[in-house]
């Protein structure tokens, strides 16, 4: 079980303690839950918490509305819209998605080369393929920007 919670730990960026998902998998397995389901389920629920930045790669397999991710601006279009703020792509090294920073939403702007974390960024499907929306809840950080503080 702590080799489990030990790789469940290792995948992902501001997820809880080994410790914490150690109690987690014994309590699944305690309901009755096979070891490999235990495992799975709790990766998930481990995914889904508010702390945790996910890669890009893993967004669309997220089953929660809300993700946080860090990565580069790399391509930013001209909106389409009045009410978007700014639309562009964001990239880590696992993968890019779109996003859209909605007007409403004051969001501080980015520019290209930028590294960023959004956090609280929408789940939103278009043609199959998934995007972000920055709302009113989300927030853009700049990690280089606020290191030397």
């Amino acid at each position: 079980m702590n080799q489990q919670a030990k790789r469940i730990a290792a995948t992902v960026d501001g997820g809880p303690s080994r410790a914490a998902i150690s109690r987690h998998l014994a309590k699944a397995i305690l309901a009755g839950q096979e070891t490999t389901t235990a495992v799975f389920t709790t990766l998930e629920t481990v995914k889904q918490m508010p702390s945790v930045i996910l890669d890009i790669d893993e967004v669309p397999d997220v089953q929660g509305g809300e993700v946080n991710i860090s990565g580069e601006i790399v391509e930013l279009w001209t909106p389409s819209a009045a009410n978007i703020a700014q639309v562009g792509l964001i990239a880590d090294k696992s993968g890019a998605i779109k996003f859209t920073s909605w007007s409403k939403s004051d969001q501080p702007l980015v520019e290209e080369g930028d590294q960023v974390q959004l956090w609280h960024a929408k789940k939103n499907g278009y043609q199959g393929r998934c995007s972000l929306a920055l709302t009113y809840d989300s927030r853009i950080e700049f990690p280089e920007r606020t290191s030397w503080w």
